[in-house]
Formats: structure tokens, C-alpha cells, sequence
């Protein structure tokens, strides 16, 4: 996908309400030089493991910003959020008796998870009460591991009463993919957006969303984050993060602190759409996650329509979700009303709905 909010299609220049690139801060023109500066002094590569010479500057400077603006005592950084759960399994295995897991999570936790010496169970979708139920049925620490915002609808999970779930010597294992930059009254994702504290958590993430970067990251307390240094493959056999994308996604997480307005402006359009969609009879549920996912029986009706109005849309089927064709699409904070009106008009004429 291009850094701006259109793209060209077979052609046409159309609005793109599909990618991940939240924020805008893909193309901003900050983080663009610095991240231009940065290969100049730095190169295109690492060219280490992070425990031999790659760990440099950029890494450093990048987790420390990254740890205090999750409000946690450490953080570090992994060439991509697929490494960052393969990491925080493999280093909380000899902490937990058993792990549940999400039924709905993402392919990277499911790989994850098969490398467990431990037994894995699944509970139902965002369903607390059935964690519980799994959680006590055996003895031992559990281990819960979720997306902290699901990527195929928008679904936020019920991070406290997981929390809950899984007792006082449990551990919470969050994936906040989709939901830094996106969720919380200043963008720092599923914990500022349910009010609690994030202890006995382990939170990866990714710099390729919202903050339009590359990279993922392993953030907790001090013990996790080094036993990740020490002790996992995934962190240890790895290239370190590009210092130029280190560079970058420190610029951009700079600039989603120093500029709250554009999680306001993405939180602002996030409602136009649901109010749009609304107006045309489409149900959209009314959730704050700038992704948007109902079924449609014909897909790639919508996608032809959409192009008609000048949108771009995707349809697709996920595959960590049980659902048949979908018509799943995002929305920006540097989308502006009108580009909202047409994807609306858009869904209306393809669904029928009205």
C-alpha cells in the first residue's frame, strides 16, 4: 500500500480503506527522514544478532521509549511481531503449567504455541468465563495468550476479566498489534482503553501498524525482558531490527505522543463511519477499533462497486477466524469526510441494504 489514503488500482486512483497504516505516519515526512538520515549513518542492516554487535543506538534508544510509553519497566525490540510472540511463548514456557489461548487468535500465537512443552486449550472467542472454567479445571499457573485487538473484525478482548481468569499466579500474554496508536485515550492501547493496570502481563506488539514502521517487541517487567535477551531463539538467532526502521518507528512513536490529535483525528473518523454506515441501514456495531469486518455472500460484488464509487476494498477470507467471505475495511485518520460518504454509498449499492 502507498504511505497516503489513495492508491492506483488497474489504473484508476482510488481511496484505499484497506492496510494498516493508521496513523498516516507511513508516509509522514518525519519519519521519512529520519528514517533516510538513519541509512545514511547507519546502513540498510544490522548485519548482528542483537547479542553479538547488532544491538546499536537506534534499538536502545527505541525500546526505552517504547517501555515508557506502555508504562512498563522494559522492552525489547525484534525484527517483526511474528519473532515477538514466538519469543514470549518460548521464554514463559517454564513459567506456566498449561496455556489457554483465544480461539480466534492470530496465525503468529498459534505457531507460537506449538513449540509449548505444555498443554494448550482453546477457549471460546473473547469468552472470559470459559477461560475461567479452563483455568481451573487444572491445577498449576496458567498461561492466557490473546490478540489484544482482533485483526479480522475489530473485536477487542476482555483484557481485565482474562486477567481475572487466569487467577493471582497466572499470566496474561497480550498481542496489541492493532491496538497501539488505535485504542485508549492517548493511543497506548487495550490496558488505557480498559482502566487497569497491566501487572502479570507480557504485551508484544508491532512498529508496522499504526506507527507506520517496521518491527516487532517483547515489553513487560525487567526479569521477562531479559530472560527474552538470554534465553530466546527467536530474539537471539535474529538479525536485529534495521536501524534505520528503529529510527523510524521511534520518530513515529514521538509523534503519537507529542501529537494526540491524530489518535483524535483516526477516533473521530472511526465514528464517521459508523455513522455513515448506519445511515445506509449497515450495521457496524460501534466499536473504537478503525477496522470494520460483515459477511457477504458476494465479495467480489462489493469490491466491483466499491471501485464504481472510487473506493478500494478487499474482500478475503482470514484464516483465523471461522467465517466464510468477507468484506473487511479500515479507515485512517487522514481519510477526510467525503472519501467516508463514498464508501458508504459504496456498501449501499453492493449490499442492497437500503
Amino acid at each position: 500500500m502507498p504511505a497516503g489514503p489513495t492508491t492506483l488500482v488497474d489504473g484508476s486512483e482510488l481511496v484505499a480503506f484497506t492496510g494498516t497504516n493508521y496513523l498516516g505516519l507511513a508516509g509522514d515526512s518525519r519519519v521519512v527522514d529520519a528514517a533516510r538520515d538513519a541509512l545514511a549513518a547507519f546502513g540498510t542492516s544490522a548485519s548482528a544478532s542483537p547479542v553479538t554487535t547488532g544491538r546499536l543506538a537506534p534499538h536502545v534508544a527505541l525500546e526505552r521509549d517504547t517501555a515508557a510509553f506502555l508504562g512498563v519497566e522494559a522492552c525489547l525490540s525484534l525484527p517483526a511481531g511474528f519473532l515477538a510472540n514466538l519469543a514470549a511463548v518460548e521464554v514463559l514456557d517454564d513459567r506456566v503449567d498449561h496455556w489457554l489461548c483465544d480461539a480466534n487468535a492470530h496465525p503468529s500465537i498459534a505457531v507460537a504455541l506449538r513449540q509449548s512443552r505444555k498443554p494448550v486449550e482453546h477457549f471460546r472467542h473473547r469468552d472470559a468465563d470459559d477461560a475461567r472454567r479452563l483455568a481451573r479445571a487444572r491445577d498449576g499457573r496458567a498461561g492466557l495468550i490473546t490478540d489484544g485487538v482482533f485483526a479480522v473484525d475489530g473485536a477487542i478482548a476482555p483484557v481485565a476479566d482474562l486477567l481475572d481468569a487466569v487467577g493471582d499466579d497466572g499470566i496474561l500474554v497480550v498481542d496489541e498489534a492493532h491496538a497501539i496508536g488505535t485504542i485508549g485515550p492517548e493511543g497506548r492501547g487495550v490496558f488505557e482503553h480498559a482502566g487497569i493496570d497491566p501487572v502479570r502481563t507480557c504485551r508484544t506488539g508491532v512498529y508496522s501498524k499504526a506507527l507506520g514502521a517496521h518491527g516487532g517487541y517483547v515489553a513487560g517487567d525487567r526479569a521477562l525482558c531479559d530472560a527474552v535477551r538470554d534465553h530466546s531463539h527467536a530474539y537471539r538467532a535474529s538479525t536485529a531490527l534495521a536501524p534505520a526502521l528503529a529510527v523510524a518507528a521511534r520518530t513515529a512513536l514521538a509523534i503519537v505522543v507529542d501529537e494526540p490529535d491524530r489518535v483524535e483525528r483516526l477516533r473521530t473518523n472511526v465514528m464517521r463511519v459508523h455513522a455513515a454506515c448506519s445511515r445506509v441501514g449497515i450495521g457496524t456495531g460501534g466499536s473504537p477499533v478503525p477496522i470494520f469486518a460483515i459477511d457477504a455472500p458476494r465479495a467480489e460484488a462489493v469490491d466491483a462497486c466499491g471501485r464504481a464509487h472510487g473506493v478500494f476494498l478487499a474482500p478475503f477470507v482470514y484464516p483465523a477466524a471461522d467465517r466464510g467471505e468477507l468484506v473487511r475495511w479500515t479507515v485512517r485518520a487522514d481519510h477526510r469526510p467525503e472519501h467516508i460518504a463514498w464508501l458508504a454509498a459504496a456498501l449501499r449499492d453492493a449490499l442492497g441494504r437500503v
